[in-house]
């Protein structure tokens, strides 16, 4: 069975991750990845932008990295107080910056920040 590398693109709006991130977005999956865009405010209308840059719009809030082992990258984009309602984001969000990867459960993962103060 072949299995895809993952990436979550925690967001407020999807305008917001499409502007901020869409660059990356279209990069990750041209490379075979599986990308998914969790927004605390859905907007429907612009699911058509995600699927043009090889995203899905994806609903509620993202399971805990753990949950994922072919999670390998997180992208968090947007004010860090609209964002509070994902402690398992937040928490990578709150390291230091020079902390480009983190570790889980001994695997790399790469942890971006678009917007945020670090």
């Amino acid at each position: 069975m072949l299995t895809r590398y993952r990436m979550n693109v925690v967001c407020s709006t999807l305008p917001e991750a499409i502007a901020r991130t869409g660059g990356l977005i279209c990069d990750r999956s041209l490379t075979g990845w599986d990308v998914g865009v969790f927004a605390t405010e859905g907007a429907v209308e612009h699911d058509l932008a995600l699927r043009i840059l090889g995203a899905a719009r994806a609903d509620g809030i993202p399971p805990e990295p753990a949950e994922q082992p072919l999670l390998r990258a997180v992208t968090v984009s947007g004010d860090r107080e609209d964002l509070r309602v994902l402690p398992s984001v937040t928490d990578w969000a709150d390291a230091p910056a020079t902390a480009g990867t983190r570790r889980a459960h001994d695997r790399e993962r790469e942890v971006g920040l678009h917007g945020l103060p670090v």
